[in-house]
């Protein structure tokens, strides 16, 4: 896949050849700020009058994708110097040499000292007005507005004012659920931008801008209610799918006719925690977590793990520690783990087969100390909690699996998944080892795409 920079206006570059290191500032997504180098650095090449294509220092290109729509790149002044043009085609630098060439004939033609002097003067203040136009084009390129996607932003955030013009922060944790209604109007609102982009990038482009001038929870912002479902999900699972998910589970649940279902009231990382202060979020321990603290609220009917054919949550280690979280409670009013797809929730029937399919085959793999983190710390935290409840990684897998696999058996009395089950050979012995065998027929496959960061 091609990672893909489209700018406001011409960039004004000539890679001249070669690649042009650049860092990224502004963009609110940590892969293109952290770099795939030490100094933070990408380089870029020319694709056209608005586009640069990102590549890896060494010319390769990225394995992952970033989304962000706000942002700039910085390129060092040397740099500028060598691959920004003028007029489209004439180079700085040898526009420079030349403005200097014909300073140095004109002052050594002039005729008197006192005509050598005036000239000298003006075109050293030239040199230095245009070494001075360098940091000043910097920072009017800095401070151009986007004029799409903060438009919106401004009419939502009018929206929002009128909804709840007095946002109080609240304790973290149970007390700051959106209905289902609150989560699919912001993705409604921002569909054009959104795409078919995921939580990275709906966090870093609407939910935080939204959030800054009070700097509390999106939940707080837009008006907070108790929990009903705990969502678990992977921040890169496309939003909308996401959307989709929840509607399908709200309007499942509600039992109800009319609009009831949109006030099913979901606990959503990005939404619910504070993502200007994630240090007092997480707190001191994970019992002491706003996930933690959402999920063993009395009031919390159960988990919704958000799923597509990928069944990438099961390769997470949140996820996974989520899903172990929700075991540990009591079954008694709580409804406990339910797969919840775009087109409808597993354990009521609705899914696709190629969603139940991705299940199983993740199954195959599932181990806690093989999935991704986006911070090692996390990673390493959650390990420990685990050895410390449970003694053993291994015996975490264990159980993970075993519950899934009697989720999944529990789902066998629809016709549809019953014929994809009988395929499903899990061996759930109790002991150090166990061995997963699955049918391989109707493993899908993915395709990569372009994937476009607009630069403000």
């Amino acid at each position: 896949s091609r990672v893909i920079i489209t700018t406001r206006g011409p960039h004004r570059l000539r890679a001249l050849g070669r690649r042009i290191p650049v860092t990224f500032v502004g963009t609110g997504h940590y892969r293109l700020e952290d770099g795939p180098a030490p100094n933070k650095r990408w380089t870029v090449t020319v694709d056209s009058s608005h586009r640069l294509e990102v590549l890896c220092p060494d010319g390769s290109r990225p394995a992952e994708r970033a989304d962000s729509s706000t942002g700039w790149i910085e390129i060092s002044l040397p740099r500028m110097l060598l691959h920004v043009v003028v007029l489209d085609c004439i180079p700085l630098v040898p526009l420079a040499l030349a403005m200097l060439l014909a300073s140095s004939w004109v002052i050594f033609v002039a005729r008197t000292p006192e005509e050598q002097q005036i000239l000298g003067s003006f075109f050293a203040g030239e040199l230095i007005l245009g070494l001075m136009s360098v940091p000043c084009w910097r920072w009017l390129w800095r401070s151009m507005e986007a004029s799409g996607l903060a438009a919106r932003l401004r009419q939502f955030d009018a929206q929002l004012s009128e909804e709840n013009p007095n946002p109080k922060p609240c304790d973290k944790g149970p007390f700051r659920a959106i209905h289902a209604k609150q989560l699919l109007a912001l993705g409604d609102f921002f569909q054009q931008f959104i795409k078919d982009r995921s939580m990275y990038y709906v966090d870093a482009n609407i939910i935080r801008p939204l959030c800054a001038s009070t700097m509390l929870s999106y939940a707080e912002r837009a008006g907070p209610h108790p929990v009903q479902w705990f969502v678990s999900h992977y921040w890169g699972t496309e939003f909308r799918m996401l959307c989709e998910a929840i509607r399908r589970h709200a309007g499942a649940i509600s039992g109800a006719s009319g609009e009831s279902w949109k006030k099913t009231a979901y606990w959503i990382c990005a939404f619910s925690a504070n993502q200007f202060n994630m240090a007092e979020e997480l707190g001191g321990s994970h019992e002491e977590s706003s996930f933690y603290l959402a999920l063993r609220s009395g009031s919390c009917k159960g988990t919704c793990m958000i799923l597509d054919e990928t069944a990438l949550p099961l390769t997470r280690s949140w996820c996974l520690f989520e899903i172990f979280q929700t075991l540990q409670l009591p079954q008694v009013g709580f409804t406990g783990l339910l797969f919840c797809t775009p087109n409808g929730v597993l354990n009521f029937g609705g899914a696709s087969v190629e969603v139940s399919m991705g299940i199983t085959k993740k199954l195959e793999s599932l181990s806690l100390e093989s999935a991704a983190a986006t911070l090692k710390h996390d990673k390493d935290m959650i390990s420990s909690c685990v050895m410390a409840e449970v003694g053993s990684l291994e015996t975490f897998d264990h159980r993970v699996k075993e519950h899934i696999h009697d989720t999944l058996q529990r789902c066998q009395s629809q016709a549809e998944f019953a014929a994809l089950f009988s395929g499903l050979k899990l061996g759930m012995a109790t002991g150090a080892t166990e061995e997963t065998v699955f049918d391989e027929d109707g493993a899908s496959s993915a395709s990569a795409g372009e994937i476009c960061i607009t630069m403000s």
